[in-house]
């Protein structure tokens, strides 16, 4: 009886938690990049320019996209700081409180509560005047889940054809 007890609380512990996600890999070809999403999201029609993708979960309430963009050289930013800092304006100006803002050498994370009142969670990186962003925005009722869904999904971003 008593391995019995022991191997199931052994297969108990090393099962996934019911709450993790399972997470698929998306590629964009024209600006070569990769992210991964969880697999529970809806795949929303692409734009026509490639620039990226957006997913749903069937409630409508929870929101991913990842995209390019060669907004950084258009703008002449040079630095991680300056398109830092053009992000972090218009994400004010729209009206989003930040709670936590990182910059690193390769790129920055701005996070916080939108004007609408939801959470957002927004993780770009830079090369070459080309900047790629993954944004995922969630009502504070969803929190729980996301929470803890927003950091694997945004340390995945990454550069790769």
């Amino acid at each position: 009886m008593r391995p019995l007890i022991l191997a199931t609380l052994t297969a108990l512990a090393l099962a996934p938690s019911a709450g993790a996600a399972s997470l698929t890999p998306y590629g964009n070809p024209r600006f070569g990049f990769w992210v991964d999403v969880p697999a529970s999201l809806r795949r929303l029609p692409p734009p026509d320019n490639g620039d990226g993708q957006a997913w749903r979960t069937l409630s409508g309430k929870v929101n991913l996209s990842a995209w390019g963009s060669f907004a950084p050289g258009v703008y002449g930013e040079t630095s991680v700081q300056a398109t830092f800092n053009r992000e972090k304006k218009t994400v004010l100006q729209d009206g989003a409180r930040l709670t936590y803002t990182h910059l690193a050498a390769d790129g920055f994370t701005l996070s916080g509560f939108l004007g609408s009142g939801e959470i957002f969670y927004q993780r770009s990186r830079l090369r070459n005047g080309v900047q790629i962003t993954v944004l995922v925005t969630y009502p504070p009722s969803e929190a729980a889940t996301w929470n803890k869904l927003v950091g694997p999904v945004a340390a995945s971003l990454r550069w790769g054809r």
